[in-house]
């Protein structure tokens, strides 16, 4: 019977261990999508959006010649691009794909010169519209397109990674419904 009882005991007791064990691959998974999947996607999204109205304030400024486009221009750099980019280089440091790490990369590099040509844009549009034009068309649009095409994939990507953490944590629940 003290055997049956021993034998018992241990199997409890593994049973117990190994469901601790996946319990925790779950909080981690959990923990990785709420920590840094969703607020890099979200914070991506986020600068992607900005950039949109960036770029859209700089073509109206052109077009136009209202000094509110100029303000919705900084503003959106200081309200939305800038502290998404911060942000961002900070959610990175858990990052996992290199894809995402390279993109990242790709945008620092680009994002000062973006901010830089924008503002050659708007500092020509009194004196020489059509050297800002060519500037928006030749400089400005196509590095806004490279940098919102990177956010837009880092986005992507990390909504895939949450999803396959979602996948995976099911698979857990389900193995831990067998036992």
């Amino acid at each position: 019977i003290g055997f049956g009882f021993g034998m018992l005991t241990l199997l409890l007791a593994g049973v117990v261990g190994y469901t601790l064990m996946e319990v925790s691959k779950i909080n981690g998974m959990s923990t990785k999508v709420v920590t840094v999947r969703m607020p890099s996607a979200l914070q991506s999204l986020r600068m992607l959006t900005g950039m949109n109205r960036s770029l859209a304030a700089i073509r109206s400024y052109l077009l136009f010649g209202k000094d509110k486009f100029k303000a919705e221009r900084a503003e959106t750099w200081a309200e939305q691009i800038d502290p998404s980019f911060q942000e961002l280089k900070k959610l990175s440091a858990n990052w996992t794909d290199q894809k995402n790490i390279d993109g990242l990369k790709t945008v620092e590099a680009k994002y000062d010169l973006l901010r830089k040509s924008q503002q050659k844009v708007e500092d020509l549009v009194a004196t020489n519209p059509e050297e800002a034009k060519k500037i928006l068309a030749e400089e400005t649009a196509p590095l806004s397109t490279s940098i919102r095409a990177e956010l837009k994939a880092m986005s992507d990507k990390q909504r895939d990674l949450a999803i396959k953490n979602g996948e995976e944590t099911t698979a857990v629940i389900a193995g831990l419904n067998k036992i």
